[in-house]
């Protein structure tokens, strides 16, 4: 019975998250929101507090496994995205109510009804530990590279490293390599000869060397993620062969049974 109430409310809030999608991009033409704008405002409220209900029933029958279990990424992902989402309905953060919108990242799981779908999105989810520490490595060295970079080229060239926010930006455009030869690196070149070693040196190490430790990172978690799919289906293949074993061996003695009456 409690299988079957799950199956349903699962189902229901899909066909919720869907509807929440297809709200999201009426709400995006003005002349629907003219008309339909308090309508959008009540369905945003009775979604978001169906939510929040059922993510206070999944952990109250959850528990532990809520939190640690093998779905504690998929977990987690529902829990911040349904936080976020409610706290800026309402009070003093209300002014950022766009936020809300990151519900529709909810979106997500209803494609892991696909297997394709479900091993890459559960790959992204199970590599945002590790993606952290990469982020984390990479902004540590982008705000060493900024802070000297701003005291050697702030003076010279001002509209690129004139304060520790716009070379931040600077450095960032230097790691996606938009026009980090002809824009930035040889405009400050006929000024400073050598100062290619400062660009080349972080180019190579963040668009090189990190971004495809990256690319490494979310590799092996796909991987990962689809070892265990692989593991799952061999579990239901060894448990539907041990029936098969077990349903063979009582047709046979049902047979012995049979011929000695």
């Amino acid at each position: 019975m409690i299988d079957k109430l799950a199956k349903i409310g699962k189902t229901f809030i899909d066909i919720l998250i869907l509807l929440v999608f297809i709200e999201a991009v009426l709400s995006t033409y003005p002349w629907m929101n003219e008309h339909f704008e308090d309508y959008f405002e009540r369905f945003c409220q009775i979604s978001s507090f169906i939510f929040v209900i059922e993510i206070l029933i999944r952990i109250a029958f959850g528990g532990k496994a809520f939190w640690i279990g093998k779905d504690w990424a998929w977990n987690w992902f529902d829990l911040i995205i349904t936080a976020v989402t409610t706290v800026t309905s309402t009070g003093y953060f209300a002014t950022f109510r766009s936020l809300r919108l990151l519900r529709l990242l909810r979106l997500l799981r209803v494609f892991t009804i696909f297997e394709g779908l479900r091993v890459i999105v559960g790959s992204l989810i199970r590599s945002i530990p590790k993606v952290g520490w990469l982020v984390a490595l990479w902004g540590a060295l982008m705000v060493i590279y900024a802070v000297i970079g701003c005291h050697m080229f702030s003076q010279d060239f001002p509209e690129l490293f004139g304060d520790f926010s716009g070379t931040c930006f600077t450095m960032f455009q230097l790691m996606t390599l938009d026009g980090w030869g002809s824009d930035i690196c040889r405009t400050i070149m006929e000024k400073y000869s050598w100062s290619w070693i400062f660009f080349v040196s972080y180019i190579c190490i963040t668009a090189f060397i990190l971004l495809n430790a990256l690319t490494g990172v979310m590799c092996s978690s796909m991987a990962i993620e689809d070892t265990d799919e692989n593991d799952k289906t061999d579990e239901k293949l060894d448990l539907l062969l041990a029936k098969i074993d077990a349903l063979q061996k009582e047709v046979e003695e049902l047979k012995k049974n049979t011929n000695k009456q």
